[in-house]
């Protein structure tokens, strides 16, 4: 268990573990130092939502993948300029695509759906 996620938040704490809540400057400890401080928030927030009763970290992962696959959508019809239903089409088959399977339905996958829909949304910002 990561105690950013479930103890009082101290932000010296987060900014210096990992995304498993190991200490990422400690000479003694290994650590693969895999710093993701937004998605342990996020866990934070379903924590503080649904304690750590798994039905909210899935809907929440749920909810980012269909983000991801609007603002995919989105992306096509505004930066890459296809007509509407192409990119409706873009958006539906990144949605039912089986290779996010493991980003949606295991919980530690929450780092490649923020990642995917942050991405796409400074692209549009940007775009």
């Amino acid at each position: 268990k990561n105690a950013n996620v479930y103890e009082p938040l101290d932000w010296r704490r987060l900014l210096r573990t990992d995304y498993w809540g190991l200490e990422m400057f400690e000479a003694d400890q290994w650590t693969h130092k895999s710093f993701r401080p937004l998605t342990v928030l996020s866990f934070r927030w379903n924590y503080m939502l649904h304690s750590f009763d798994s039905v909210g970290f899935h809907v929440t992962n749920l909810a980012l993948h269909v983000l991801s696959s609007v603002l995919l959508g989105a992306f096509g019809r505004l930066c890459m300029r296809l007509p509407p239903s192409w990119s409706a089409l873009l958006g539906a088959l990144f949605f039912v695509h089986p290779v996010h399977t493991e980003s949606v339905l295991y919980i530690v996958g929450r780092a490649d759906l923020l990642c995917c829909s942050l991405v796409l949304l400074a692209a549009l910002v940007y775009g």
